[in-house]
């Protein structure tokens, strides 16, 4: 596999890892994905935006989300960047090893997303199941103080993928 911060993937291509149209690809690299200035977006007609390997994983995951549990794209990639880009501080701490867009070695990897858009990475043999579902603190609590529902998505599989396809 490439190095996963160079740009090299056109939005044509990335669309087809993600299992959508590519009209709905554009919409996610217009929208929706966290491009960095490592990302080279086109900016005149005619011109092919490239992608980095880490933008067609967060793409990847984003639109995993959006369909498996009918939500928006947004959100869903919004989340996904706990798992490609920044991992959340408690994680650092706790999972000192693991660094963004990589999975846990031995164990399964699973992001815990949230409607609002947030999400957390875990390690699934050892975290408890009513964490996920039911979480403490600030991950879980809307703007409004309302509790928040949980998707879990296994990363296993889509990151073996798209690392298939790159």
């Amino acid at each position: 596999m490439r190095d996963l911060d160079e740009a090299h993937y056109p939005t044509r291509f990335a669309s087809k890892v993600w299992g959508v149209t590519n009209s709905t690809g554009k919409l996610y690299v217009n929208k929706y994905l966290n491009l960095t200035s490592k990302d080279r977006k086109a900016h005149v007609s005619g011109a092919t935006t490239l992608l980095t390997g880490r933008r067609v994983l967060q793409g990847a995951i984003g639109a995993e989300i959006a369909t498996r549990f009918r939500t928006g794209g947004g959100p869903a990639c919004q989340a996904a960047t706990a798992f490609t880009d920044y991992p959340d501080p408690d994680e650092s701490q706790k999972y000192p090893d693991r660094n963004p867009a990589e999975l846990f070695p031995e164990q399964f990897t699973a992001l815990i997303a949230y409607p609002s858009g947030r999400g957390t990475v875990v390690w699934v043999d050892e975290y408890p199941l009513s964490q996920i579902f039911f979480p403490r603190g600030a991950a879980g609590i809307e703007l409004d103080r309302r509790q928040e529902g949980a998707w879990v998505l296994m990363l296993d599989f889509i990151v073996k993928h798209v690392t298939k396809e790159l």
